[in-house]
């Protein structure tokens, strides 16, 4: 709109960056895991986060 200030954008200071540990959650087939793989799986991810 002519003679109209615009309004400048401000970053969101709150928003997080995607964690590793959900990016490897993500990438996981879980049907092809065993009962025991995916136990060490979680006990991995649990040190990392």
């Amino acid at each position: 709109v002519p003679g109209k200030a615009s309004v400048p954008q401000q970053s969101d200071m709150f928003a997080s960056l995607p964690h590793p540990v959900l990016d490897d959650l993500a990438k996981l087939d879980l049907d092809d895991m065993t009962p025991r793989k995916a136990l060490e799986m979680l006990y991995t991810l649990k040190t990392r986060i």
